[in-house]
């Protein structure tokens, strides 16, 4: 879990880093409304929320360089 002060840190525009590119993904109602929340306190759209959240997550940056397998969890 990523703490809350990580993503605090960063307001206003995001930093412009071209070329873009989509990422969609469907979700549940209540994921959706929690990561619209969460945008929101942080005065962020929820696409640099969704940034804010992958940059901060380490395992992802290990597992990218080969230092840990990256396990994924089924619900």
């Amino acid at each position: 879990m990523v703490a809350s002060a990580e993503l605090t840190h960063v307001k206003g525009p995001r930093p412009n880093r071209r070329p873009h590119r989509l990422l969609q993904g469907r979700v549940q109602p209540g994921i959706k409304e929690r990561a619209e929340r969460g945008a929101a306190a942080r005065g962020v759209s929820i696409t640099r929320y969704l940034e804010l959240l992958i940059e901060a997550d380490e395992l992802a940056d290990a597992a990218g360089n080969g230092d840990m397998e990256l396990r994924l969890r089924t619900a």
